[in-house]
């Protein structure tokens, strides 16, 4: 009998030490490319979604494990990675980059080579969406468009 005793608390040392049920603290840290904290940001672990606070930042309580993790924001790309978390591996820092970029040009008549006052229609062909901005009186436009797309 002590032996059976023996082997099982050996076995049961053995099995708490590999397999930890602690739960750990894990941290993610979410900036755009100026390195500007991201608020409001999803981050998806498995089925979880938590929300970075004003600071950029999310956490959690998670079992040391392997995990698909996914960064999600509208207007940014979607960063996705498989992270091992453990208690010394638990801070975790994402750069997203965004699907926007502004643009500027100007509209001038052919013939006078005068700025011109004008609406212009932008239909991506992308995404089949319109656009409408206006020139200034210098004929200027300045426009937040989609990276990515060809516009008409």
């Amino acid at each position: 009998m002590k032996i059976y005793i023996f082997i099982f608390t050996v076995f049961i040392t053995i099995f708490s030490s590999t397999f930890s049920t602690e739960m750990v603290e894990a941290s993610f840290t979410v900036s755009d490319t100026a390195h500007t904290p991201l608020e409001g940001v999803s981050v998806k672990i498995g089925d979880l979604i938590i929300k970075t606070d004003r600071l950029g930042v999310a956490k959690c309580l998670l079992f040391p494990a392997s995990y698909e993790v996914s960064i999600e924001k509208l207007n940014f790309y979607t960063a996705s990675s498989q992270l091992d978390i453990s208690a010394s591996n638990n801070q975790f820092s994402f750069e997203l980059e965004s699907t926007l970029t502004p643009v500027s040009f100007k509209v001038i008549d052919s013939f006078s080579e005068l700025p011109v006052a004008a609406n212009i229609k932008l239909l991506s062909k992308n995404s089949n969406q319109a656009t409408i901005v206006s020139s200034d009186l210098t004929g200027t436009v300045t426009a937040t468009l989609e990276k990515k797309s060809v516009y008409s």
